[in-house]
């Protein structure tokens, strides 16, 4: 019998399977077959049936994304650095990116908006940018309107960015198959501000959790409506301004019974009943709990 060459058997001992790096890891593996999908980070070799097989330099560039990820920069920034093996990369802070967004606001740069919007979500994730980076450029818009500096067509410029921004993030996010009780989302009557409302949404589908988006002034009775008919896990209604009859949403309420959390989210709710949301990640989490606490079939 042939002996079989010490090289050949250090690298079958060093070739790991997808379970195994995920366990040294400490992730799921869907998260490392998701890494292959999106960041090109996936194995150097596959067994004779397909499989993926990881050396120890696959390994090592899998535990620099997971760290850089671990320690909050976004997985595409992340995937960048591990597969270059440069140090983690630095983005500009708030107020540089605010400065950013104005200039190309006033410039009415449209596509530098659009860069500069999904730059940022790719780079962090939609919570860091949206939490650190987006909502603050977007109250500075404001601010810089309300002095006269920018004007209403600026203004309607950079919302319409930071809205194919996002819409292009979901798109890329899409989820199929969901094995969870429907979420709702919807803004409430009269309010128009729906931004905030697709930050939720991306952010929910970056955790691959899809979502039936009503969007912006819908009224009280069509939430209840639907509410009744999908028996979702969760609805989340947004209000930034409120300019509402506040009994109205006692039929949303009364639909969703105890089947049903209610979730509010903006500074536009004077009301009791339901369940207030400080900010996105806030958020996140209480559809995520209201998901566990309302399985399919209960």
């Amino acid at each position: 019998m042939a002996s079989t060459d010490p090289t050949t058997q250090a690298q079958q001992v060093t070739l790991l399977s997808v379970g195994e790096v995920a366990e040294k890891l400490g992730v799921p593996a869907s998260t490392l077959r998701t890494w292959e999908r999106r960041y090109e980070l996936g194995p150097s070799a596959r067994s004779a049936g397909g499989h993926r097989r990881y050396d120890a330099a696959d390994v090592e560039r899998l535990q620099r994304m997971h760290l850089l990820v671990e320690s909050g920069l976004g997985p595409a920034a992340a995937a960048r650095a591990a597969i270059s093996g440069d140090p983690m990369e630095r983005t500009e802070g708030a107020d540089a990116f605010a400065d950013a967004v104005i200039a190309a606001t006033r410039a009415y740069d449209a596509e530098g908006l659009r860069t500069l919007f999904v730059r940022k979500l790719e780079d962090l994730g939609t919570i860091r940018a949206w939490t650190d980076h987006i909502a603050p450029s977007m109250r500075r818009v404001g601010e810089e309107w309300y002095r006269g500096s920018v004007g209403v067509d600026g203004e309607h410029l950079v919302s319409d960015a930071l809205h194919t921004a996002l819409r292009a993030r979901l798109a890329s996010r899409r989820t199929k198959g969901q094995d969870h009780r429907p979420v709702l989302l919807a803004c409430a009557e009269d309010e128009h501000h729906v931004l905030p409302l697709l930050a939720l949404q991306c952010a929910l589908a970056d955790q691959e959790i899809g979502c039936h988006m009503l969007g912006q002034r819908t009224p009280f009775s069509a939430i209840a409506g639907m509410t009744i008919r999908l028996e979702p896990a969760a609805v989340f209604l947004w209000a930034s301004i409120v300019h509402f009859d506040g009994n109205a949403l006692a039929s949303v309420l009364d639909a969703a019974a105890d089947r049903t959390d209610v979730l509010l989210g903006g500074p536009g709710w004077s009301v009791e009943g339901g369940t207030h949301v400080a900010d996105l990640q806030a958020a996140v989490d209480a559809v995520q709990q209201a998901i566990v606490r309302h399985p399919v079939g209960a």
